[in-house]
Protein backbone atom coordinates (compact mmCIF):
# COMPACT_ATOMS: atom_id res chain seq x y z
CA UNK A 1 0.00 0.00 0.00
CA UNK A 2 1.35 3.39 -0.97
CA UNK A 3 1.70 6.10 1.64
CA UNK A 4 2.90 8.73 -0.80
CA UNK A 5 1.28 11.49 -2.79
CA UNK A 6 2.40 12.05 -6.35
CA UNK A 7 1.96 14.55 -9.11
CA UNK A 8 1.06 13.07 -12.46
CA UNK A 9 2.54 16.09 -14.17
CA UNK A 10 5.87 15.25 -12.54
CA UNK A 11 5.74 11.74 -13.96
CA UNK A 12 5.13 12.47 -17.63
CA UNK A 13 8.21 13.65 -19.46
CA UNK A 14 8.26 16.06 -22.36
CA UNK A 15 9.73 13.49 -24.74
CA UNK A 16 8.18 10.37 -26.21
CA UNK A 17 8.20 6.71 -25.28
CA UNK A 18 8.45 4.74 -22.07
CA UNK A 19 10.24 5.97 -18.98
CA UNK A 20 10.67 4.72 -15.43
CA UNK A 21 10.86 7.09 -12.50
CA UNK A 22 10.57 7.12 -8.74
CA UNK A 23 7.37 8.49 -7.33
CA UNK A 24 7.70 12.08 -6.17
CA UNK A 25 6.94 12.62 -2.51
CA UNK A 26 4.96 15.75 -1.69
CA UNK A 27 4.79 15.26 2.04
CA UNK A 28 4.67 11.88 3.77
CA UNK A 29 3.13 13.25 6.94
CA UNK A 30 0.60 15.67 5.49
CA UNK A 31 -2.93 14.32 6.05
CA UNK A 32 -4.81 13.35 2.92
CA UNK A 33 -7.59 15.82 3.68
CA UNK A 34 -5.04 18.61 3.37
CA UNK A 35 -3.74 17.37 0.03
CA UNK A 36 -7.17 16.93 -1.54
CA UNK A 37 -8.96 20.23 -0.92
CA UNK A 38 -12.59 20.37 0.11
CA UNK A 39 -14.33 18.19 -2.47
CA UNK A 40 -17.63 17.48 -0.78
CA UNK A 41 -19.35 19.05 -3.78
CA UNK A 42 -17.27 17.11 -6.30
CA UNK A 43 -19.04 14.05 -7.77
CA UNK A 44 -17.24 10.72 -7.73
CA UNK A 45 -16.30 10.01 -11.36
CA UNK A 46 -14.32 6.78 -11.05
CA UNK A 47 -14.73 3.75 -8.80
CA UNK A 48 -12.85 0.47 -9.29
CA UNK A 49 -12.25 -2.49 -6.99
CA UNK A 50 -8.98 -4.40 -7.37
CA UNK A 51 -9.30 -8.04 -8.51
CA UNK A 52 -7.94 -9.22 -5.16
CA UNK A 53 -10.68 -7.15 -3.47
CA UNK A 54 -8.18 -5.33 -1.23
CA UNK A 55 -8.23 -1.83 -2.73
CA UNK A 56 -10.72 0.72 -3.99
CA UNK A 57 -9.79 3.32 -6.58
CA UNK A 58 -11.64 6.64 -6.51
CA UNK A 59 -11.36 9.56 -8.94
CA UNK A 60 -12.76 13.09 -8.79
CA UNK A 61 -12.33 16.46 -10.43
CA UNK A 62 -12.07 19.07 -7.68
CA UNK A 63 -12.36 22.84 -7.78
CA UNK A 64 -10.33 24.95 -5.37
CA UNK A 65 -12.32 26.60 -2.61
CA UNK A 66 -11.43 29.87 -0.90
CA UNK A 67 -7.93 29.70 0.54
CA UNK A 68 -6.97 26.63 -1.50
CA UNK A 69 -4.68 26.50 -4.50
CA UNK A 70 -5.45 23.29 -6.37
CA UNK A 71 -8.07 22.59 -9.02
CA UNK A 72 -7.85 19.45 -11.12
CA UNK A 73 -8.12 15.68 -11.09
CA UNK A 74 -7.41 13.65 -7.98
CA UNK A 75 -7.11 9.87 -7.87
CA UNK A 76 -7.01 8.09 -4.52
CA UNK A 77 -6.61 4.45 -3.50
CA UNK A 78 -8.07 3.00 -0.32
CA UNK A 79 -7.33 -0.12 1.64
CA UNK A 80 -10.87 -1.52 1.85
CA UNK A 81 -10.39 -3.26 5.19
CA UNK A 82 -8.63 -0.36 6.91
CA UNK A 83 -10.28 2.43 4.88
CA UNK A 84 -6.84 3.99 4.77
CA UNK A 85 -6.40 6.54 1.95
CA UNK A 86 -3.35 7.51 -0.07
CA UNK A 87 -3.30 10.09 -2.83
CA UNK A 88 -2.01 8.39 -5.97
CA UNK A 89 -2.33 11.05 -8.67
CA UNK A 90 -2.89 14.75 -8.70
CA UNK A 91 -2.92 16.68 -11.98
CA UNK A 92 -3.83 20.22 -12.93
CA UNK A 93 -6.05 19.53 -15.88
CA UNK A 94 -9.69 19.42 -16.85
CA UNK A 95 -9.12 16.42 -19.10
CA UNK A 96 -11.07 13.23 -18.50
CA UNK A 97 -9.31 11.04 -15.95
CA UNK A 98 -9.60 7.29 -16.50
CA UNK A 99 -8.07 4.65 -14.26
CA UNK A 100 -8.16 0.95 -13.43
CA UNK A 101 -6.23 -1.86 -11.72
CA UNK A 102 -4.05 -4.42 -13.46
CA UNK A 103 -5.39 -7.97 -13.39
CA UNK A 104 -2.79 -8.99 -10.78
CA UNK A 105 -3.76 -6.08 -8.49
CA UNK A 106 -0.15 -4.86 -8.42
CA UNK A 107 -0.60 -1.65 -10.39
CA UNK A 108 -2.86 1.34 -10.86
CA UNK A 109 -3.05 2.35 -14.51
CA UNK A 110 -4.35 5.83 -15.32
CA UNK A 111 -4.66 8.05 -18.37
CA UNK A 112 -5.07 11.79 -18.45
CA UNK A 113 -3.21 14.81 -19.71
CA UNK A 114 -1.04 13.44 -22.53
CA UNK A 115 -0.02 10.04 -21.28
CA UNK A 116 -0.76 6.73 -19.59
CA UNK A 117 0.94 5.98 -16.26
CA UNK A 118 1.35 2.62 -14.50
CA UNK A 119 1.99 3.01 -10.78
CA UNK A 120 3.37 0.06 -8.81
CA UNK A 121 1.78 -0.50 -5.41
CA UNK A 122 4.80 -2.44 -4.17
CA UNK A 123 8.04 -0.77 -5.26
CA UNK A 124 6.84 2.83 -5.77
CA UNK A 125 7.96 2.94 -9.40
CA UNK A 126 6.02 4.54 -12.22
CA UNK A 127 6.18 3.85 -15.95
CA UNK A 128 4.82 6.40 -18.38
CA UNK A 129 3.89 6.29 -22.06
CA UNK A 130 3.29 9.61 -23.81
CA UNK A 131 0.24 9.51 -26.08
CA UNK A 132 -1.91 12.03 -27.89
CA UNK A 133 -5.25 12.59 -26.11
CA UNK A 134 -5.75 9.21 -24.36
CA UNK A 135 -9.43 8.95 -23.42
CA UNK A 136 -10.58 5.39 -22.69
CA UNK A 137 -8.75 2.48 -21.03
CA UNK A 138 -9.62 -1.19 -21.29
CA UNK A 139 -10.57 -2.90 -18.03
CA UNK A 140 -7.04 -4.26 -17.54
CA UNK A 141 -5.28 -1.09 -18.68
CA UNK A 142 -3.53 -2.71 -21.66
CA UNK A 143 -5.41 -0.84 -24.42
CA UNK A 144 -6.24 2.82 -24.82
CA UNK A 145 -8.44 4.75 -27.25
CA UNK A 146 -6.88 8.07 -28.27
CA UNK A 147 -8.57 10.98 -30.01
CA UNK A 148 -5.92 12.34 -32.34
CA UNK A 149 -6.12 15.08 -34.96
CA UNK A 150 -6.76 12.30 -37.47
CA UNK A 151 -9.59 10.71 -35.51
CA UNK A 152 -9.83 7.77 -33.12
CA UNK A 153 -6.87 5.40 -32.77
CA UNK A 154 -6.62 2.19 -30.73
CA UNK A 155 -3.20 1.68 -29.15
CA UNK A 156 -1.51 -0.72 -26.79
CA UNK A 157 -0.32 1.13 -23.70
CA UNK A 158 3.03 -0.72 -23.95
CA UNK A 159 3.06 -1.00 -20.17
CA UNK A 160 2.82 -4.78 -20.08
CA UNK A 161 4.01 -5.93 -23.51
CA UNK A 162 6.34 -4.99 -26.34
CA UNK A 163 3.65 -5.71 -28.93
CA UNK A 164 2.60 -2.54 -30.72
CA UNK A 165 -1.03 -1.95 -31.69
CA UNK A 166 -1.85 1.15 -33.71
CA UNK A 167 -5.25 0.89 -35.40
CA UNK A 168 -6.80 3.99 -36.93
CA UNK A 169 -10.59 3.82 -36.99
CA UNK A 170 -12.55 4.80 -40.13
CA UNK A 171 -13.73 8.37 -40.62
CA UNK A 172 -17.37 7.42 -40.07
CA UNK A 173 -16.64 6.65 -36.39
CA UNK A 174 -18.09 9.43 -34.26
CA UNK A 175 -17.60 8.65 -30.56
CA UNK A 176 -15.76 5.86 -28.81
CA UNK A 177 -17.93 3.98 -26.29
CA UNK A 178 -16.10 1.16 -24.51
CA UNK A 179 -13.82 -1.88 -24.74
CA UNK A 180 -14.82 -5.53 -24.37
CA UNK A 181 -11.74 -7.34 -23.15
CA UNK A 182 -13.02 -10.91 -23.35
CA UNK A 183 -13.91 -10.94 -27.04
CA UNK A 184 -11.32 -8.36 -28.10
CA UNK A 185 -13.99 -5.92 -29.25
CA UNK A 186 -15.03 -2.32 -28.75
CA UNK A 187 -18.08 -0.18 -29.49
CA UNK A 188 -18.51 3.22 -31.14
CA UNK A 189 -21.23 5.46 -32.46
CA UNK A 190 -21.28 6.16 -36.19
CA UNK A 191 -21.75 9.44 -37.99
CA UNK A 192 -25.16 9.78 -39.70
CA UNK A 193 -23.65 10.12 -43.19
CA UNK A 194 -26.30 9.99 -45.90
CA UNK A 195 -28.56 7.72 -43.89
CA UNK A 196 -32.19 8.74 -43.51
CA UNK A 197 -32.43 6.87 -40.21
CA UNK A 198 -33.70 8.84 -37.22
CA UNK A 199 -31.97 6.89 -34.46
CA UNK A 200 -28.45 6.70 -33.14
CA UNK A 201 -26.21 4.40 -35.15
CA UNK A 202 -23.73 2.25 -33.26
CA UNK A 203 -21.27 -0.49 -34.17
CA UNK A 204 -19.35 -3.32 -32.51
CA UNK A 205 -15.83 -3.74 -33.88
CA UNK A 206 -13.15 -6.42 -33.59
CA UNK A 207 -9.68 -5.21 -32.69
CA UNK A 208 -7.86 -6.01 -35.93
CA UNK A 209 -6.45 -4.31 -38.98
CA UNK A 210 -9.54 -4.79 -41.19
CA UNK A 211 -11.41 -1.78 -39.83
CA UNK A 212 -14.75 -3.46 -40.47
CA UNK A 213 -17.49 -3.58 -37.84
CA UNK A 214 -18.66 -6.99 -36.65
CA UNK A 215 -22.20 -5.66 -36.80
CA UNK A 216 -24.10 -2.37 -36.76
CA UNK A 217 -27.35 -1.48 -35.05
CA UNK A 218 -29.59 1.45 -34.37
CA UNK A 219 -31.56 2.78 -31.45
CA UNK A 220 -34.62 4.89 -32.14
CA UNK A 221 -34.48 8.65 -31.80
CA UNK A 222 -36.45 8.76 -28.52
CA UNK A 223 -33.61 6.92 -26.78
CA UNK A 224 -30.57 8.99 -27.70
CA UNK A 225 -27.50 7.42 -26.13
CA UNK A 226 -25.21 8.68 -23.39
CA UNK A 227 -22.08 7.09 -24.87
CA UNK A 228 -19.53 7.69 -22.12
CA UNK A 229 -21.61 5.54 -19.76
CA UNK A 230 -21.91 2.42 -21.95
CA UNK A 231 -20.26 -0.91 -21.10
CA UNK A 232 -19.82 -4.54 -22.14
CA UNK A 233 -20.60 -7.39 -19.78
CA UNK A 234 -17.42 -9.07 -18.48
CA UNK A 235 -18.27 -12.32 -20.30
CA UNK A 236 -18.48 -10.43 -23.60
CA UNK A 237 -22.08 -11.52 -24.14
CA UNK A 238 -23.89 -8.19 -23.80
CA UNK A 239 -23.44 -4.51 -24.57
CA UNK A 240 -25.42 -1.99 -22.49
CA UNK A 241 -25.92 1.65 -23.36
CA UNK A 242 -28.04 4.20 -21.46
CA UNK A 243 -30.14 6.88 -23.09
CA UNK A 244 -30.90 10.41 -22.06
CA UNK A 245 -34.58 9.49 -21.85
CA UNK A 246 -34.14 7.01 -19.00
CA UNK A 247 -33.69 3.68 -20.79
CA UNK A 248 -30.82 1.21 -20.93
CA UNK A 249 -30.63 -0.74 -24.17
CA UNK A 250 -28.96 -4.16 -24.10
CA UNK A 251 -27.67 -5.99 -27.18
CA UNK A 252 -26.67 -9.64 -27.45
CA UNK A 253 -23.23 -9.81 -29.09
CA UNK A 254 -23.52 -13.48 -30.14
CA UNK A 255 -26.86 -13.12 -31.92
CA UNK A 256 -26.12 -9.54 -33.04
CA UNK A 257 -29.64 -8.57 -31.99
CA UNK A 258 -31.32 -6.13 -29.65
CA UNK A 259 -31.88 -8.08 -26.42
CA UNK A 260 -34.07 -5.76 -24.36
CA UNK A 261 -34.61 -2.24 -23.06
CA UNK A 262 -34.57 -1.64 -19.32
CA UNK A 263 -36.60 1.33 -18.10
CA UNK A 264 -38.38 3.69 -18.11
CA UNK A 265 -36.38 5.40 -15.38
CA UNK A 266 -37.64 8.68 -13.99
CA UNK A 267 -34.41 10.63 -14.02
CA UNK A 268 -30.97 10.89 -15.59
CA UNK A 269 -28.81 7.77 -15.82
CA UNK A 270 -25.34 8.70 -14.55
CA UNK A 271 -23.62 5.30 -14.69
CA UNK A 272 -24.15 1.63 -15.58
CA UNK A 273 -22.01 -1.36 -14.57
CA UNK A 274 -22.28 -5.14 -14.90
CA UNK A 275 -21.33 -7.47 -12.07
CA UNK A 276 -18.19 -9.60 -12.68
CA UNK A 277 -20.35 -12.67 -13.39
CA UNK A 278 -22.49 -10.61 -15.83
CA UNK A 279 -25.69 -11.59 -14.01
CA UNK A 280 -26.55 -8.14 -12.68
CA UNK A 281 -26.60 -4.63 -14.08
CA UNK A 282 -26.35 -1.72 -11.64
CA UNK A 283 -27.72 1.66 -12.72
CA UNK A 284 -26.90 4.91 -10.92
CA UNK A 285 -29.59 7.54 -11.28
CA UNK A 286 -30.12 11.22 -10.63
CA UNK A 287 -33.85 11.47 -10.08
CA UNK A 288 -36.00 13.97 -11.92
CA UNK A 289 -35.88 17.45 -10.36
CA UNK A 290 -32.56 16.41 -8.75
CA UNK A 291 -34.36 15.15 -5.69
CA UNK A 292 -32.40 12.05 -4.63
CA UNK A 293 -29.79 9.66 -5.88
CA UNK A 294 -31.04 6.17 -6.66
CA UNK A 295 -29.46 2.78 -7.29
CA UNK A 296 -31.34 0.13 -9.27
CA UNK A 297 -29.94 -3.38 -9.78
CA UNK A 298 -31.46 -5.54 -12.51
CA UNK A 299 -31.28 -9.25 -13.23
CA UNK A 300 -29.97 -9.35 -16.80
CA UNK A 301 -31.72 -12.65 -17.56
CA UNK A 302 -35.28 -11.61 -16.81
CA UNK A 303 -35.04 -7.83 -16.60
CA UNK A 304 -36.50 -7.74 -13.07
CA UNK A 305 -35.38 -5.35 -10.34
CA UNK A 306 -33.64 -7.16 -7.48
CA UNK A 307 -32.52 -4.08 -5.54
CA UNK A 308 -33.68 -0.49 -5.39
CA UNK A 309 -32.15 1.91 -2.89
CA UNK A 310 -32.29 5.70 -2.42
CA UNK A 311 -29.36 7.87 -1.37
CA UNK A 312 -31.07 10.83 0.28
CA UNK A 313 -27.77 12.54 1.11
CA UNK A 314 -27.00 13.23 -2.56
CA UNK A 315 -28.76 14.34 -5.72
CA UNK A 316 -27.39 11.50 -7.82
CA UNK A 317 -25.31 8.33 -7.97
CA UNK A 318 -22.44 8.93 -10.38
CA UNK A 319 -20.20 5.83 -10.12
CA UNK A 320 -20.72 2.16 -9.29
CA UNK A 321 -18.29 -0.75 -8.98
CA UNK A 322 -19.01 -4.37 -8.04
CA UNK A 323 -16.54 -6.24 -5.87
CA UNK A 324 -15.32 -9.59 -7.28
CA UNK A 325 -17.77 -11.40 -4.96
CA UNK A 326 -20.66 -10.16 -7.18
CA UNK A 327 -22.59 -9.22 -4.05
CA UNK A 328 -20.95 -6.03 -2.77
CA UNK A 329 -21.30 -2.70 -4.55
CA UNK A 330 -19.39 0.49 -3.93
CA UNK A 331 -21.40 3.57 -4.88
CA UNK A 332 -20.13 7.11 -5.45
CA UNK A 333 -22.47 10.10 -5.40
CA UNK A 334 -22.65 13.75 -6.39
CA UNK A 335 -21.65 14.81 -2.87
CA UNK A 336 -18.27 13.08 -3.04
CA UNK A 337 -19.24 10.22 -0.70
CA UNK A 338 -18.56 6.53 -1.26
CA UNK A 339 -21.10 4.12 0.16
CA UNK A 340 -21.57 0.38 0.18
CA UNK A 341 -24.47 -1.92 -0.63
CA UNK A 342 -24.88 -5.66 -0.09
CA UNK A 343 -27.11 -7.64 -2.44
CA UNK A 344 -26.87 -10.71 -0.23
CA UNK A 345 -27.86 -9.23 3.13
CA UNK A 346 -30.46 -6.82 1.73
CA UNK A 347 -29.19 -4.13 4.07
CA UNK A 348 -29.54 -0.45 3.14
CA UNK A 349 -26.63 1.77 2.14
CA UNK A 350 -23.93 2.25 4.69
CA UNK A 351 -21.24 4.89 4.37
CA UNK A 352 -17.82 3.53 3.44
CA UNK A 353 -16.03 6.85 3.02
CA UNK A 354 -17.27 10.38 3.46
CA UNK A 355 -15.44 13.66 3.23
Amino acid sequence: MLDYAVLLTALICTGCGLTTRSISTINKTLPITKLSPSNNASPIQILAVSPDQKYLLQGQHVVAQEGENFSGDILEIYNIEKKNPSLVLKQRTGASLNATFSTDSKYVIACGNTGVARISLTDEKTQVVNLEEPKFLSADGTLVACLSNDGWIIKNTLLTTDKTINIKLPENVDRFLSFSLVKNMFATTLKPGNSSALGTRMAIWAINEENKPVFQFEWDNSSYVTPEKSCFSPDGQYFACPSRQGYVGIWNISTEKHFKDIGEINGVIRTVKFSPNSKFLAIGIQEANEKYGKLVVWDTNNGKIIREVYDKQAKGITAVSFAPDNETLFIGNTSGDVKCESLKDKEPFFTFLSK
